[in-house]
């Protein structure tokens, strides 16, 4: 896992009829290499999520071939990571260049 990054808030949805809503984030990782068919963890720094919010992720640009964005969730109150699958057969580790991820929250309450 790497050490926090700090994201770029880039808007905030506030119509929701439940009494949700929606925060979109930016942030850019460049990843540690990653072992071959292994998950890398990144955490990105997103004040006021907090556990059972649901989160978003995709990569901005273009990944390694071999990199897949696994999803995203909050780990602690104020910290989302990021998890990318090295999908390369057993024996090739994966050191990809900065990318920017863009993020939604969505806060459930």
């Amino acid at each position: 896992m790497t050490s926090f990054a700090a994201g770029t808030r880039k808007a905030v949805s506030l119509n929701s009829p439940a009494g949700g809503w929606a925060d979109y984030w930016q942030v850019a990782i460049d990843p540690t290499s990653i072992a071959a068919a292994a998950q890398g963890s990144f955490t990105v720094d997103v004040p006021g999520a907090k556990s059972g919010d649901m989160v978003f992720v995709s990569a901005e640009g273009p990944l390694h071939t071999e990199l897949s964005v696994a999803g995203a969730k909050v780990t602690a109150p104020g910290v989302v990571t990021i998890y990318l699958n090295n999908d390369i057969d057993a024996t090739t580790a994966i050191d990809d260049a900065s990318t920017n991820f863009n993020l939604m929250v969505i806060h459930l309450s």
